[in-house]
């Protein structure tokens, strides 16, 4: 297995339960540090609960790397 790290990130998106994306990223960067979701969409905060999560970056040696999930909102 690689210890290589991410070289950069090409998409990263978050959904709310109803399957409505809330934030999108698809400029690719080396700066993983400015890609962030501060919790708002519409310039306004979400509500509290559960969010869906995708991105898909590609590693240093060259291979692409897809992973998601779930983060927690809690106001």
């Amino acid at each position: 297995q690689s210890t290589n790290g991410v070289a950069w990130v090409d998409e990263f998106h978050i959904y709310d339960r109803w399957g409505n994306e809330v934030f999108s990223f698809t400029n690719p960067t080396e700066l993983m540090q400015s890609i962030c979701w501060d919790g708002n969409f519409n310039e306004r905060q979400v509500e509290t609960g559960v969010y869906v999560y995708y991105f898909r970056a590609r590693l240093t040696d060259g291979r692409l790397l897809c992973k998601n999930g779930d983060v927690t909102v809690i106001r």
